[in-house]
């Protein structure tokens, strides 16, 4: 089998004295298969940061109203809200067991770049458009991840990496959540029995 390039300077140290001769054979050394492995991992680690799945949103790509009534804030999450919804509302029982994986891979994707594409579609109100930017963030990132993985054939160490980010994006989006309901409570006007008025999730579930 063909040897990564990143190993061949391994594979020059384990024949430093040229290549050997084994029953009228000639036969190079070779790294350990497990440390190939783990140092093929590690080159990939250092390559994959989760900020890269991160797009940057800007004011400029967002439609910011200058409202920040209690109406229409409470409106907005009410918004968000319906949007989570719909977004869940997307991930259906597989057609077929043949791909299972692949499936499951694209419906999470669908549905999260959906969320993303309709949260962006709504005016924010200019006090909320940091946690708005957050939102979008997050939500791209988590499509981005899914993509990641499903192109495992291509980059298996980066759909690994990938996979061991969605735990990190999680905790991001739980303190995305807690954001919101600090900002609540500091807002000492909001009626908290209004209808939809509060955020109930940050993502699809």
């Amino acid at each position: 089998k063909n040897i990564p390039s990143s190993q061949y300077p391994a594979v020059a140290k384990e024949n430093s004295f040229g290549i050997q001769v084994e029953n009228g054979q000639k036969a190079i050394s070779a790294p350990d298969p497990e440390q190939i492995a783990a140092d093929l991992l590690a080159e990939a680690q250092e390559k994959f940061t989760l900020q890269d799945l991160i797009p940057e949103i800007k004011d400029g790509d967002l439609k910011i109203s200058q409202d920040n009534s209690e109406k229409a804030l409470a409106d907005y999450f009410k918004n968000i809200n319906k949007v989570m919804q719909e977004s869940a509302a997307l991930i259906t029982p597989l057609i077929s067991q043949q791909n299972e994986f692949s499936q499951e891979l694209n419906q999470m994707i669908k549905m999260y770049r959906y969320a993303a594409e309709k949260i962006l579609a709504l005016s924010v109100p200019q006090k909320l458009r940091e946690f708005h930017k957050k939102e979008l963030a997050l939500l791209t990132a988590k499509a981005n991840i899914y993509q990641k993985i499903k192109n495992y054939e291509q980059d298996p160490l980066a759909s690994i990496l990938a996979a061991n980010s969605i735990e990190l994006l999680d905790q991001e989006f739980t303190k995305l959540q807690n954001e919101m309901s600090n900002f609540w409570r500091k807002n000492e006007n909001h009626d908290f029995s209004r209808p939809g008025g509060i955020l109930r999730a940050c993502q699809p579930s």
